[in-house]
């Protein structure tokens, strides 16, 4: 099973901003918590979309043959507890699997502000089951102090990688011979993040180049 994790936000983009945090932090540290999760325990690949735009991150996910591509976030505007949201146009599959992870994170002690549907990028131009979830809200005192407690996104993490592996009925490693899912996961994360890398290379790159040939150098 190939599962690719969204950080919402990221890069230049710092997401909803709150008591002292950035939802781009809050999500890359969950995600990484969910990763070594399911790489430790389950027959599972775990790949990070790119910090970039919405589309770049859902062409990555096709990309992967993806089976499933989970994007985090963190909400903001008002409300607190935590939401889901599929795309409109969501195939039954991705509804169970949605049904699924959701019901897993409300186990915690947090409010369950339901199962929605959004028209967003990630969702609509995936070609796999794709859900997006809103853990709390930055902007809200009893939320952020959820949110800021490394034991609480610990256990939110571990309900997250619960739910995506009863969800996609993901096999133990148990004591399979010559089967590390944990390094073959770290080595993906070095090649996702190094990839990341070199395409805001080329972009300065390009950039620098455009900006010369307008002074005709």
């Amino acid at each position: 099973m190939i599962i690719v994790l969204d950080a919402g936000h990221g890069g230049n983009d710092p997401g909803a901003v709150g008591n002292g945090m950035k939802e781009a932090d809050l999500t890359l540290d969950i995600c990484k918590r969910v990763q070594e999760r399911l790489g430790r325990k389950y027959l599972a690949v775990v790949r990070f979309a790119p910090r970039g735009e919405p589309l770049e991150r859902a062409i990555f996910a096709n990309n992967c043959n993806a089976d499933l591509f989970l994007s985090i976030h963190v909400n903001a505007g008002g409300g607190t507890g935590f939401e889901s949201y599929i795309y409109p146009g969501a195939k039954e599959r991705t509804r169970k699997l949605r049904d699924i992870i959701h019901n897993a994170i409300i186990a915690l002690p947090i409010r369950d502000r339901g199962k929605k549907e959004k028209n967003l990028c990630v969702l609509r131009e995936t070609v796999m089951p794709a859900v997006l979830l809103e853990c709390l809200f930055i902007d809200n005192e009893k939320d952020a102090a959820l949110l800021i407690d490394e034991v609480f996104r610990d256990k939110l993490a571990n309900e997250v990688a619960w739910g995506i592996a009863q969800a996609l009925e993901l096999e133990e490693i148990g004591h399979a011979p010559c089967v590390n899912c944990q390094q073959v996961n770290e080595l993906m994360m070095e090649v996702d993040r190094l990839r990341s890398e070199n395409a805001k290379y080329r972009q300065a790159i390009s950039a620098i180049r455009n900006f010369m040939a307008d002074l005709n150098y």
